[in-house]
């Protein structure tokens, strides 16, 4: 933003710069640096105040013992410790070596669930939420959104813990004498899980790409980098950084059915086998449905800040174009908000290629969606900060203040009226095109349009287009 002229501006006061009194250049400049030099004093004075009260705050935070939690005894227990504590004690008989690794399987599902809770949830939880949330009490970093940063956490508390009960209480009331880890009790826990268990999961993944940029954002602050610094050296993280926790529910959904699929390798009975598999099936249905409205989410974030950053020209910006004076207004007034925003579109692929244009290179910025082509050219201030590839992986830094960073070069041509054509290794010869290939853009009437004949930096990056163009 440009700055204005300085206006002093107090109850009842205006003082602009016409206002003041003109003092001479020698005393003006002496106040100047005095005035400055104090300003520079007094502020950083503040800043030592204001660290110093955050430091004394965090040496009152209580820290909560989470050597305490019930579940904390089977973290590094073996299914036979457990087996030992029933009144049925351990079994009389030798178990086969494939029996054994069936009953480690089913103890895994349950103790990776209470490692999981204990070492990650919970430690993101009293280390670094409950803490934040005191200080906050106390007048420091108010100005973090807890909710935005670390979304659902407790209800994903309450899932974990309410699952690890849920499957104790199956092995439990599923043992004999010479059983543990029954099919059914395995098949009983995971019986709500696409309604108890996945819910959660699904506000929370939702959410964390916001959460992850939005800590990107939060740690431009000084008061936030030092509660995170003496957060992450508490001993509980185990090294563990903020954005390692952060991940880790995301992480964990997908090891269910890897979980499950180690129990059924490992047994033996057919029934067993067909009732597992249900489970899996059912467990694996819900982490689809799950993924898929991730991922249409993130798409449709990355075509939300697309929208931003591309800009469509005027149509008086035509040189070629007569607009009359009476349409120009009309014309003019023509939004291109959320052209591209469309909920139902997907972006297939995207990267940087070379357009010949009367044999001369233009540089240019291609987006494929589903239905349409778009050609673009980079900003020449973006250009410089990515003269390679694709920028979809550094998308954050792309949004700059003075404006869109594509501008389109080409009107969007719709896929179902495009032909590709490669150019092979003779007519690369024969032309001296390197990495080619053309499109042709046909109307209505199957006459071509327009003829755009693209470059590649690589045969293997030509190869990677032409199949993402093929496939849309």
């Amino acid at each position: 933003r440009r700055r204005s002229s300085l206006i002093v501006s107090l109850p009842g006061l205006q003082v602009s710069p016409g206002d003041l009194l003109k003092m001479t250049s020698a005393v003006a400049e002496a106040y100047g640096v005095s005035h400055l030099f104090s300003q520079t004093k007094s502020k950083e004075k503040d800043e030592r105040k204001k660290s110093t009260a955050l430091e004394v705050a965090l040496t009152t935070i209580k820290q909560r013992d989470l050597g305490e939690h019930h579940l904390n005894a089977y973290k590094d227990s073996h299914w036979t410790d457990l087996m030992a504590t029933t009144e049925l004690g351990l079994p009389s008989l030798p178990l086969t070596e494939m029996e054994k690794k069936r009953r480690e399987a089913v103890w895994e599902l349950f103790t990776s669930e209470c490692v999981y809770l204990l070492d990650h949830l919970l430690i993101l939880k009293y280390v670094f939420l409950e803490p934040l949330l005191e200080l906050q009490e106390q007048g420091h970093v108010a100005f973090v959104d807890t909710p935005k940063l670390f979304a659902n956490l407790d209800e994903l508390c309450q899932a974990s813990s309410w699952f690890c009960k849920e499957l104790l209480n199956n092995l439990l009331n599923n043992v004999t004498p010479m059983e543990f880890g029954s099919t059914q009790a395995v098949v009983n826990a995971f019986n709500t899980f696409g309604t108890r268990v996945c819910p959660p999961y699904q506000r929370y993944c939702l959410n964390y790409s916001s959460a992850l940029s939005y800590m990107v954002e939060l740690r431009k602050n000084e008061d936030f980098k030092e509660f995170i610094q003496w957060c992450e050296q508490d001993p509980r993280c185990n090294r563990l950084k903020l954005s390692d926790l952060l991940v880790a529910p995301m992480q964990h959904l997908t090891k269910f059915p890897l979980l499950l699929k180690d129990i059924r390798k490992r047994t033996e009975d057919a029934d067993d086998k067909t009732s597992l598999t249900a489970t899996l099936e059912s467990v694996e249905e819900s982490i689809r449905e799950l993924e898929g409205k991730v991922k249409w989410l993130t798409n449709f974030e990355r075509l939300q800040e697309l929208q931003e950053l591309i800009e469509f020209p005027a149509i008086d910006q035509e040189t070629k174009a007569y607009v009359p004076e009476f349409l120009r207004a009309t014309l003019m007034k023509q939004s291109h908000q959320n052209i591209l925003a469309d909920p139902t579109r997907q972006l297939l692929y995207e990267g940087s290629l070379c357009m010949l244009e009367s044999g001369k290179p233009v540089d240019v910025y291609l987006f494929l969606f589903d239905d349409l082509l778009l050609i673009t050219k980079m900003r020449k201030n973006a250009a410089k900060k990515f003269p390679h590839g694709s920028v979809s992986s550094r998308k954050t830094s792309l949004m700059h203040k003075d404006g869109p960073v594509f501008t389109v070069y080409r009107q969007p041509v719709p896929l179902d009226r495009l032909a590709i054509h490669d150019v092979d290794i003779p007519q690369s010869v024969a032309t001296g095109l390197k990495h080619a290939f053309v499109l042709v853009h046909e109307n209505r009437f199957q006459h071509a349009a327009a003829v755009l004949t693209l470059q590649a930096s690589s045969e293997p990056m030509k190869a990677t287009w032409l199949a993402n163009l093929n496939s849309a």
